[in-house]
């Protein structure tokens, strides 16, 4: 709730702060941690992404595709943490351009 918070008041480098802080505690511990960690990694995506957009920062837009991939790989897609309709949303507007970005998407 506090990092949509965060996001939603355009904070991106505290929630990405906080995401980050999140990210070094969730260490992968079985199938109960992972769900967790492709959960940060979506939001740090999505964190990312929001402030590439704002700032055009080739490395904002190269950070948050790679968390986009590492979620997407992870399964993280079409279930509880995200969808294809919301990676395709606005919200990655700010990645739009970016070919790794245009390759995830492809055909889906």
């Amino acid at each position: 709730m506090y990092v949509k918070a965060l996001l939603a008041s355009s904070d991106y480098d505290r929630a990405i702060a906080v995401l980050s802080d999140l990210e070094r505690l969730s260490e992968p511990q079985g199938d109960r941690w992972e769900g967790r960690r492709l959960r940060v990694a979506y939001e740090l995506a999505r964190a990312y992404s929001l402030r590439a957009g704002k700032t055009g920062d080739p490395e904002d837009v190269e950070t948050a595709v790679s968390y986009l991939t590492t979620t997407i790989q992870g399964g993280g897609v079409d279930g509880e943490i995200a969808n294809w309709d919301e990676i395709k949303g606005e919200t990655f507007t700010g990645i739009r351009q970016d070919k790794a970005y245009r390759r995830l998407i492809q055909g889906r």
